[in-house]
């Protein structure tokens, strides 16, 4: 098997929250190789460190929730064939982030998967600081749990 780098042009990205990666493992693993997926971004995975994921022919790096119980939590789930490098993650109560270092088209890119749980609010503060972890290049997926700050009134 022969490491790429991956081109902009052929790369095939999945963004899916799963409320639970466990047991959705053999269809993802039947998608995978029928819609020849490259990339995986999946969040609410409510893994534990106890936790076991398996995708032949796949590198998965995952961000559970910080209190260690089953519940949030993010992934990036890559083809062995794409040359990637792992990067620390960004685990907060507010945010679960996976993050990985590919080359897409010559340029080093983070691509991010991101768990926002519904029941915390972010401060644009927070999510500011989050997005500046990043950098300047780089594609973000995720389930942000966005409500709209205006509360709307009945008339």
């Amino acid at each position: 098997m022969l490491n790429r780098q991956a081109n902009v042009n052929s790369l095939r990205i999945f963004l899916w929250n799963a409320n639970g990666l466990k047991r959705h493992e053999p269809e993802l693993l039947n998608l995978f190789t029928e819609k020849h997926i490259d990339i995986a971004l999946i969040s609410e995975t409510h893994c534990t460190s106890n936790s076991k994921n398996f995708f032949p022919g796949y590198n998965i790096f995952r961000t559970d929730h910080p209190d260690g119980s089953a519940h949030g939590g993010s992934a990036i789930i890559i083809s062995k064939k794409i040359q990637c490098q792992p990067l620390p993650n960004y685990k907060t109560n507010t945010i679960q982030a996976t993050n990985i270092l590919i080359t897409l088209n010559h340029i080093p890119t983070i691509i991010s998967t991101v768990y926002c749980p519904p029941r915390h609010a972010i401060s644009s503060e927070h999510l500011s600081q989050f997005l500046n972890s990043l950098g300047r290049s780089f594609l973000i997926g995720g389930d942000y749990s966005a409500k709209h700050p205006t509360k709307h009134t009945q008339h």
